[in-house]
Formats: C-alpha cells, structure tokens, sequence
C-alpha cells in the first residue's frame, strides 16, 4: 500500500501507527461491538448471587452426606422430624382450609398452564432455541430430581397429619423442582 496515491497527489505512507488502546486491540485481532462498547457481559458477581450459589453449594454437600454417611443422616433425620413436629402443634387450624386449597391450585395448574404458555409464546415468535433448551432443562430437572430422590430417599415426617397429597419422597420434592423450573425457564426463555 505505500504505492498508492491519496488523491492531493502525496504517496500514502501505509497506515498510522497505533496510538489508543483500542487501536492496540485492533491490531491485535481483538474485535468490539459495532458501537465500540465493551461487551454486555456480566463482571463480576453480586452478593445475592453469591449467597444463592452458597446456599446450593451447601444443600448439595448436606445431600452428600446424607447418602455417604447413615449416622449423621439418621441425627438430621430425628432433628428434622422433631422440628416438624413443633411446627405442627403451633399450627393455626383456621388457615387449614384456605392453605389446602391455595396448594391443590399450585400443585395441579401452576406447572401446566405456565409450562404450555411459555412453550405456545415461544412458537408464536419463532424462538426454536429457547424452546428445545426449555424441554431439555425440563427433562435434566426430572432426571436429577429422581436420580437424587432415589438416592437420598428422605422419608416424609412421622407423626404429622398432612393435609396436601402424599406422594414421592420428602426430599427433593418433585412439585417444587417441576415449578421452580417451569418459572425459571419461562422467565429466562420470554424476557
């Protein structure tokens, strides 16, 4: 390019040095956005973040040792099914009522008509991608929530009268995995 001719009639000298860091980045092979902006991406985790990935990290080892070690789940076992029991005598009767029909509501209709909602509003505009990420992250959550509640097996508690559906183990619950993920995946795939 040192042959060419601007059109003043000098001889191009070829191109300017580097001079900001950007045009450092440049010659580097670095790219920017069109606009010149850094990348949206997130730096740095905030401290909400933190305290649910440390609230996970620490369910995650409780189940660990829950499986690992029959003692200590035995001692968590009794611990759990004493504290559950002084829940049940501090309960407030009245709210029974209310209480079983506000759960039967969410247990039976909350995951269908949010699940199929999301899937209809993610084929009405055309969005493929979320839509077979949002079933494969249904199918991951129902294969996890059975593998680990085979697993842990964490019974239901003795001496309580349960007033919703009894059904699977106490832990991991599936309703609770099954509408955390349907919640999850529908906010994700449609904001």
């Amino acid at each position: 390019m040192s042959d060419a001719i601007i059109p003043d009639g000098t001889p191009d000298a070829g191109p300017e040095p580097a001079t900001g860091a950007v045009d450092l980045a440049l010659e580097r092979g670095l790219r920017r956005r069109p606009s010149g902006e850094a990348p949206p991406l997130p730096k740095h985790l905030d401290r909400a973040t933190v305290v649910w990935l440390a609230a996970a990290g620490l369910l995650m080892l409780l189940w660990l040792v829950l499986v690992s070690d029959q003692a200590v789940a035995r001692h968590i076992a009794i611990f759990e099914n004493n504290l559950v029991i002084w829940v049940f005598h501090h309960r407030v009767s009245s709210l029974d009522g209310p209480l079983t029909a506000i759960y039967d509501f969410l247990y039976t209709w909350t995951v269908p008509i949010v699940g199929w909602s999301a899937m209809v509003v993610m084929v009405l505009y055309k969005r493929w991608r979320h839509l077979v990420v949002f079933l494969v992250a249904l199918l991951v959550v129902l294969l996890v929530n059975d593998i680990a509640a085979n697993t842990i097996q964490r019974p239901r508690p003795f001496g309580v009268t349960i007033l919703g559906r009894w059904q699977d183990w106490a832990q991991p619950a599936k309703p609770i995995a099954m509408a955390t993920a349907v919640l999850v995946g529908a906010y994700c795939s449609l904001v």
